[in-house]
């Protein structure tokens, strides 16, 4: 699925770098533009949270999501905001989380209060030391303000309370937010009935539009194989109807109790398994925050609902229903939907936002007979039987109902009270506001600058993280200060080699070396770390690496000639060998690091670790320095890091000599079908001339 020219001009105004007010009706496609802004954000590596309002939605967006509160570290959020910016800048963890993202994606924004939106933007402000709006990160804000409106808890957590707007804060306007309306429905292809939810968006159906609704009542649905699904605003009738509903089928029923499951998160191998009143805590609110049923009982003939996108292709997603038909052997039940053959449904996994070591395993399935209009939210469902009678009491509870389904054929309408489609006077007023500001605001484009030391033939994955890199303050700043140095004294390596490593294509990577600090001597570096120029007599440490790969190898010294420091072949196989600082002055070791060169190592390795999260790949990752930096990466499952002691002469013989870097690393490609590595390097064809200035044994153990 493309995105189209409403979504790619939104993609395009979170691309210049704004703050974004991403709103439009329901099924205009939100949640997939979110996703695609995401994939964008973390190819080019950038920093993106994402959060929501709700566990529910933070479950439904994926990619990690985190409900606002669990990520912001705020717990309910009730304190004053500077109580709550004191206890976050004293935890390390939730202060990095503040300061390290640059995205911020907060989705549902339309159920959070101006109360809290003014708090998140006094801790963003303290936290990260600025003035700017939420302390500077770049804000997507998501949602659609005619539906459901925000609701408060009272101090101590008892009744709910109709709650005020986001947008009537001041902090809203001063957050400089450019609207972003998404007027093309995705949902709905039927012309007339887009017109209809259009109108009961903004609580003005046309007497044509309840023509349309009267049409759907009293209609035939109960003969149907596949019922439709009831859309009730309360708990009490959803429950009792579908008690009674099982109850009149008179068949055994089949009980299936969520299952936990503690297992290491890849992220963060060290986190601990919840235990004791913890352990419970965290289930109860993955069970409340998730759309699966803790307990859930079938029987033959129960209708029920699919709660996840299973076949995209064959219509088997969040919404689809179905019918019981039978039960396998081994007690999964077999389904038919409205389409294809029937499937039997094995346990999905859900994974909790607050501690990822936690899974609950269940059916990914409910019994449908009737659900809340609040638990249709975020699907799409075949059929459904709307109730627009005395029990629809708030805003947009109409609207949401009637958005759930594709077409007019699939709506069934039970009672129907047209005074209860309404909008919230409040809300109108604004999107009037918004409307005529949003024309005005898609048509900007990013700038990329124009970098003279970035090959015209660089790899567009690379490229593009760089351009991004070099248009941020801290690219500006570090591109800056090497020019201004280039001008004053030697600079190394050469322009047109600071970028060597990444004439690699990101796609064809294997491996990655990680190094430190370009070599400082005059005619060494060239943009691979480690390695040296043709001709340039090899320092300590590639001395040590040359020692250790012909022990590895076990064939002798013809492997690698004494006098070849050049590892471009290996960087030909697939090998990155990135500094994390790019260039060095002569003679002054780490003189540009924490200049912001390592900003931009840190979003190359990102946007390699998610290109490459499903597909093999390898960290040799020599001493601290190196492991620290990798072991921050979001590591796929068929990533392998192989630490290590340093090659300096100062640490190799502590462990780097004998540890077989480059034949387990060959034996783990294997295994994944990957063609290995040939480590061999072979001597020049003819004695390359000596170096003016021979590096010695002076080289700093820091570079490289």
């Amino acid at each position: 699925m493309e995105l189209n020219s409403d979504q790619a001009a939104a993609l395009q105004a979170v691309q210049s770098g704004k703050n974004i007010f991403l709103t439009g009706p329901a099924g205009s496609g939100k949640s997939f533009l979110i996703k695609a802004i995401v994939e964008w954000a973390q190819t080019h590596g950038k920093i993106i949270s994402i959060t929501a309002m709700t566990g529910c939605a933070a479950l439904l967006l994926g990619n990690k999501a985190k409900t606002l509160h669990s990520w912001a570290s705020i717990g309910l959020g009730r304190e004053s905001a500077d109580a709550l910016a004191a206890s976050i800048l004293k935890h390390p963890t939730s202060k990095r989380k503040w300061k390290r993202t640059e995205i911020l994606i907060i989705d549902e924004i339309s159920m959070m209060s101006p109360d809290l939106y003014e708090k998140l933007d006094a801790i963003g402000k303290r936290v990260r030391g600025s003035s700017k709006p939420f302390g500077g990160i770049q804000l997507i804000l998501c949602g659609d303000f005619f539906q459901l409106p925000p609701v408060t808890k009272g101090m101590s957590g008892e009744a709910l309370i109709p709650g005020r707007f986001a947008f009537e804060s001041p902090v809203w306007k001063a957050s400089q937010l450019v609207p972003v309306v998404l007027s093309k429905i995705e949902r709905q292809a039927d012309l007339g009935f887009q017109r209809l939810l259009n109108e009961c968006r903004v609580g003005q159906p046309s007497t044509e539009s309840v023509a349309l609704l009267k049409s759907r009542q009293g209609l035939d649905w109960k003969t149907r194989l596949i019922r439709p699904t009831l859309l009730f605003s309360r708990n009490a009738d959803v429950d009792s109807i579908n008690e009674k509903n099982i109850a009149a089928l008179n068949e055994p029923l089949h009980v299936f109790e969520a299952q936990t499951r503690l297992e290491r998160c890849p992220d963060d191998p060290t986190m601990d398994f919840p235990s004791g009143d913890i352990l419970e805590r965290l289930t109860q609110r993955l069970d409340s925050d998730a759309n699966y049923c803790p307990h859930l009982e079938l029987c033959k003939g129960a209708q029920v609902m699919l709660l996840i996108n299973t076949n995209i292709e064959a219509g088997l997603v969040n919404g689809s229903r179905g019918v019981v038909i039978g039960f396998r052997a081994d007690g999964a039940p077999l389904v038919q939907f409205l389409h294809g053959d029937p499937i039997a449904i094995e346990l999905h996994e859900w994974q909790s936002n607050d501690n990822p070591t936690l899974r609950r395993l269940q059916l990914p399935l409910r019994v449908a007979y009737a659900i809340t209009i609040h638990k249709s939210q975020g699907a799409t469902l075949d059929c459904a039987l709307v109730d627009i009678g005395s029990s629809t009491f708030e805003f947009g509870q109409a609207y949401v109902a009637l958005s759930r389904v594709r077409d007019l054929e699939s709506l069934y309408v039970w009672n129907l009270s047209v005074d209860k489609i309404k909008a919230h006077p409040t809300v109108t007023k604004f999107y009037m506001d918004v409307m005529e500001s949003a024309p005005e605001l898609v048509s900007s484009t990013a700038v990329k600058p124009s970098l003279a030391f970035v090959p015209d033939d660089l790899d567009k994955a690379w490229r593009d993280v760089v351009m991004t890199w070099a248009d941020t303050t801290t690219g500006r700043d570090c591109l800056a200060r090497v020019a201004q140095r280039q001008a004053e004294v030697p600079v190394y390596p050469p322009q047109e080699h600071i970028l060597s490593a990444l004439r690699l294509p990101l796609s064809q990577t294997k491996v990655v070396i990680l190094g430190q600090d370009p070599y400082h001597g005059r005619g060494q570096a060239h943009g691979l770390s480690f390695s040296v120029l043709p001709g340039i007599s090899l320092p300590p440490s590639l001395r040590n690496i040359r020692k250790e790969l012909i022990s590895d190898l076990g064939k002798g010294e013809g492997v690698w000639p004494a006098q070849v420091g050049t590892l471009t072949p290996w960087a030909n196989q697939g090998v990155l060998m990135l500094n994390t600082v790019f260039t060095v002055e002569e003679g002054n070791p780490t003189s540009h690091a924490g200049i912001g060169w390592e900003d931009l190592a840190s979003r190359l390795l990102t946007a390699l670790v998610y290109v490459k999260k499903e597909e093999p790949l390898v960290f040799i990752a020599w001493g601290k320095y190196a492991q620290t930096i990798v072991y921050k990466l979001k590591l796929g499952a068929k990533h392998l890091v192989l630490p290590g002691v340093h090659p300096s002469p100062l640490s190799a013989h502590n462990g780097f000599f004998g540890s077989k870097p480059f034949t387990k690393t060959n034996a783990f490609l294997t295994e994944h079908a990957i063609e290995s590595i040939d480590w061999v390097l072979h001597a020049p064809l003819s004695s390359p001339s000596r170096s003016p200035r021979e590096p010695g044994e002076d080289e700093d153990p820091s570079s490289e």
